[in-house]
């Protein structure tokens, strides 16, 4: 059953912490609000925010 989860594992290892991928997209985006929203959407729907943009999962 944890065989589903290496691949999220695996992309958490390349991209890095949440904390890392949430620093690095205000360096490049500056506005803080839309990415607010889409964590918080990410929360809410139960997928992991990933570091590719406007995307979760």
């Amino acid at each position: 059953e944890e065989q589903r989860y290496l691949p999220l594992i695996e992309k958490r290892i390349e991209q890095g912490s949440l904390a890392e991928i949430m620093v690095q997209r205000q360096k490049e985006e500056k506005e803080i609000l839309p990415m607010l929203s889409q964590l918080a959407w990410c929360l809410k729907e139960n997928i992991p925010y990933s570091a590719e943009p406007r995307r979760c999962g």
